[in-house]
């Protein structure tokens, strides 16, 4: 090949061989398709948190407990509105009452209209008004568990933040308690019901 010919030829071999490393338009989609989807909300393990809860609210309760002695479980409540409760909050009182009675107490539960185990409006939380004693006599009760729950955040950054206490019925203490967070996925949405679902969600 003459030597004047030589250098324009490499060119052209050199050109050829970028534009073969140039990805066209077919590979940029499927290098697109391949990235990761966006996260989804997912669930937390609702029993397994709970119950971890309560052992955790026990480990300090229970010496000031005797195996038999009665506790009366409070449906959860909703944190921003006292009055209110949802599926998630009378579960977490279920899975409260399975776990204690797991561990030899008696554990008896108690719903919002129950009795004189009901909110004071607008004087404190849930179980924790001025009618304690009242309310640990009319039930025969040495302890009662209370529990709250408070959602915050989107997407997948919405949890749902629980509280539960036990509070010893004689002198109004609190003799254990414990706080936890579960992610807010589908089915936990759907248990918080339609106030805190998205617009995905419904």
């Amino acid at each position: 090949m003459p030597a004047r010919i030589l250098p324009s030829f490499l060119t052209l071999l050199a050109a050829v061989a970028i534009a073969g490393c140039v990805p066209g338009p077919e590979q940029f989609s499927v290098a697109h398709a391949d990235l990761p989807e966006p996260m989804e909300p997912h669930d937390g393990n609702i029993i397994r948190a709970t119950e971890l809860a309560v052992d955790q609210m026990m480990a300090t309760a229970a010496e000031h407990l005797d195996r038999d002695d009665r506790i009366l479980v409070a449906t959860f409540v909703d944190g921003n509105d006292l009055t209110t409760t949802s599926g998630l909050g009378r579960l977490s009182r279920d899975i409260v009452e399975g776990r204690l009675s797991g561990m030899g107490y008696k554990p008896r539960r108690v719903t919002l209209r129950q009795d004189s185990i009901a909110i004071v409006e607008r004087e404190g939380e849930f179980l924790l008004s001025r009618d304690r004693n009242v309310i640990g006599h009319n039930h025969e009760a040495e302890a009662l568990v209370v529990g709250t729950y408070i959602v915050a955040g989107e997407g997948v950054e919405k949890s749902v933040y629980c509280s539960v206490r036990i509070i010893n019925a004689a002198d109004n203490s609190v003799i254990g308690s414990h706080d936890y967070e579960l992610p807010v996925g589908p089915r936990t949405s759907t248990l918080l019901g339609a106030r805190y679902q998205s617009e995905r969600d419904k």
